[in-house]
């Protein structure tokens, strides 16, 4: 009976002793977080700026759970004539990743094309070019577009709005085709078929080609020599650390080790009690 006494007596000034060693590193751990998150005021976002002949819609789709093929995001922005030039933001959550999803649609049947700019806030980069901002380009690794022939549209919601802001569409799941080609341009941004807005152009002098999907005469609304008049393309998003709270969370940790070592080292010493 005596031995299980003693037993059980040092048995709790071990729990003691690493409770009160534990609770310097639930602060320093504490202190850390709060430090990396200070400052954070409002929700990131994705702003654009987006030019379209003649119409687009976009959406987010969340990767950070991996997503079958052909899944359609949450709709984000929509703009009928966006010829003359939308721009907009869209908020992202922490941590998460996700398949920027954009539909462009010419309603006249010519020669077709989009040209845009996203820029995300800190804590998210686009993964083809581990960067902030991303212009519509040619490059595979950051773009992939698909015809899509429209299975259900409705861009004149009502006869006072038939352009604008509010000319939401009604997509049938059906008509997003997941886009694995790489698009093809008509020219750089000012350059090519469509020119510029004028000197307030948020895309004036940038690096934007006027893209669209590789030509196709095979569905039903394509255009002889000028491909599909419906098309999606797709860019990735990726969540990143953000740079000040590495610092911070890494003295976090240091501390962390610092006071584990001393916890072990303080039961350590405790001396044998006699049995």
């Amino acid at each position: 009976m005596q031995a299980r006494q003693l037993h059980s007596l040092r048995h709790s000034l071990t729990l003691r002793l690493g409770s009160r060693r534990l609770k310097p590193l639930a602060r320093v751990l504490a202190l850390a977080l709060a430090l990396a998150t200070s400052g954070a005021q409002a929700a990131p976002v994705m702003a654009h700026d987006i030019r379209a002949d003649d119409w687009y819609s976009a959406y987010l789709l969340d990767v950070t759970t991996p997503q079958p093929p052909g899944t359609l995001g949450v709709h984000f922005d929509s703009y009928g004539h966006a010829f003359l030039g939308d721009s907009g933001s869209v908020a992202l959550i922490p941590g998460h990743s996700y398949q920027l999803q954009v539909f462009v649609q010419d309603l006249a049947s010519r020669i077709s094309g989009w040209a845009g700019r996203f820029v995300l806030d800190p804590g998210f980069q686009f993964s083809c070019n581990n960067s902030n901002t991303l212009f519509t380009n040619t490059n595979p690794a950051c773009w992939k577009a698909s015809a899509a022939m429209l299975v259900s549209v409705n861009p004149h919601p009502s006869p006072n709005d038939i352009w604008g802001p509010n000319a939401v569409p009604t997509l049938a799941s059906e008509a997003y085709v997941e886009p694995t080609a790489t698009p093809y341009a008509h020219g750089n941004y000012g350059v090519g078929p469509w020119g510029t807005l004028g000197s307030t152009d948020p895309l004036a002098g940038s690096t934007a080609q006027w893209i669209w999907e590789s030509s196709n005469t095979t569905l039903p609304d394509a255009v002889p020599g000028q491909g599909n008049v419906h098309a999606w393309f797709t860019t990735r998003i990726e969540a990143v650390p953000e740079p000040g709270s590495l610092p911070l969370v890494g003295a976090g940790l240091v501390a962390a080790g610092m006071a584990v070592r001393t916890r072990r080292r303080g039961v350590a010493a405790l001396p044998a009690l006699p049995t």
